[in-house]
């Protein structure tokens, strides 16, 4: 949003701009409980270093545990799409970008909701009703 000129085609998949995200957290006690990763999130290159302590094994439960993961009610991640999530993960400087989504947030700088110009697809799971983040 703030430069277009370096932006030829965006895809988003299911993140909320932050100044939504910002304004419903602050509105919603039991949201920011959820959301407390955040704040540990804001830390440079630790979060980073224990994602990917153990070969990743803290990134694997979050994304395929037992007590949360990415699911839905017919089934878990199979052990195919973990492999390409750690494939992307894996690569160095590759957890940084989406850790930086978080750490804007307590930007300095103010977020304005801006048009997007650009060819944009949103890519959004279908149960999105709620908002459990963490």
């Amino acid at each position: 949003m703030n430069h277009p000129d370096m932006v030829e085609k965006l895809i988003i998949m299911n993140a909320t701009h932050l100044s939504v995200l910002k304004e419903y957290v602050a509105g919603h006690p039991c949201q920011l409980l959820r959301s407390s990763y955040i704040f540990m999130f804001q830390l440079q290159r630790l979060p980073e270093l224990l994602l990917s302590l153990g070969d990743f094994q803290l990134l694997k439960d979050t994304l395929a545990g037992r007590k949360g993961g990415i699911q839905n009610p017919e089934r878990r991640l199979t052990a195919q799409e973990l492999e390409a999530y750690m494939f992307g993960f894996s690569k160095p400087g590759a957890l940084t970008p989406p850790l930086d989504y978080y750490r804007n947030m307590f930007s300095s700088s103010p977020m304005q909701c801006k048009d997007v110009l650009v060819p944009m697809l949103v890519i959004w799971g279908r149960r999105t009703c709620t908002w459990r983040l963490g």
